[in-house]
């Protein structure tokens, strides 16, 4: 069986993602230092009034190889294959994450694309690659 896994800049919502069953990795926003996982550690609301209060933008950082490696193990010894419509490599290092977590488990069948694009666009390639 194939698995999809996304990640958080595909605008999708995570509810949906869930009833896809596509795994999700969160980018990760950092407001003032302090680093947040967009999954569960801050969510829309919450980030649109920190951003709101704030005095300088939030920076963003790709996920760390450290967050995909476990799914990676874990489908390689359920014999899964994993797809992962990555945004685009020229505003994310979400695909070099990827890849690198890839080489941590070479015993994975992992194929990451670089879809040139994000947001709603790779949310749309998201549910294609699902269907």
């Amino acid at each position: 069986m194939t698995k999809i896994n996304a990640d958080t800049t595909c605008g999708l919502p995570l509810r949906e993602l869930a009833e896809m069953e596509v795994d999700v990795i969160p980018q990760i926003i950092i407001f003032d230092e302090k680093p947040l996982r967009d999954d569960y550690e801050i969510d829309t609301p919450t980030f649109l009034a920190k951003l709101k209060d704030a005095k300088d933008l939030p920076k963003t950082s790709a996920p760390p190889p450290a967050l995909y490696e476990p799914l990676f193990r874990a489908y390689a010894q359920q014999g899964h294959s994993i797809v992962i419509p990555a945004p685009s490599t020229e505003l994310s290092g979400t695909f070099r994450s990827a890849e690198m977590a890839a080489e941590m488990v070479p015993e994975a069948d992992v194929h990451i694309l670089d879809t040139r694009t994000i947001a709603g666009g790779l949310g749309v390639l998201v549910k294609k690659a699902k269907q």
